[in-house]
């Protein structure tokens, strides 16, 4: 079946974890081609489990204070265990000529998962926060320092390609 829609990331995300939020054409072709889409789909629902361990009153409590307290916010790779169903090898694979790569950040307290999306033609830097945000934010990269304001309610950018990435800040401004 050719792919009729443009199936991002997001929607990967989304479906996994909420499919309500897709449209019903989109969710019912990722469904009838889950196969293609299980790797992603398997990667984003045990991201979100991970983030949901946490025990909810204190998290809340931390989000209520800490978003109010601190101003800044740092976040590391987030690597998840490769497990054997996970890995596939192939042989005789088709070469790919274009290159992707994606990276996943969270900060310490799970209030921030920022993912970033890089192909040979530009990087994606998408945030998905706990709670809604309703300030601006400024996300810094490092080791390079370059920043990226995300005005009220955004939770996408395209950024510069970074050959490398450590840390990743998120300031709240007004």
């Amino acid at each position: 079946m050719k792919n009729l829609f443009n199936i991002t990331e997001e929607d990967l995300f989304n479906f996994a974890i909420n499919p309500e939020l897709l449209p019903k054409d989109k969710r019912n072709y990722i469904e009838s081609n889950s196969t293609l889409f299980s790797a992603e789909i398997e990667y984003f629902h045990q991201l979100f489990l991970n983030f949901n361990n946490c025990e909810t009153k204190v998290l809340e409590t931390k989000v209520e204070s800490d978003l109010i307290n601190k101003k800044i916010i740092s976040l590391f790779p987030n690597k998840l265990p490769i497990t054997k169903s996970q890995l596939n090898l192939v042989a005789a694979s088709v070469v790919l000529t274009k290159h992707f790569d994606f990276f996943s950040f969270t900060d310490e307290d799970n209030q921030f998962l920022i993912r970033i999306n890089r192909t040979d033609e530009q990087s994606k830097l998408y945030v998905f926060a706990k709670e809604q945000i309703k300030t601006n934010l400024v996300v810094k990269l490092f080791p390079s320092g370059r920043s990226y304001l995300l005005a009220n309610g955004e939770n996408e950018t395209e950024i510069e390609n970074e050959k490398m990435i450590d840390q990743i800040t998120v300031e709240k401004t007004k």
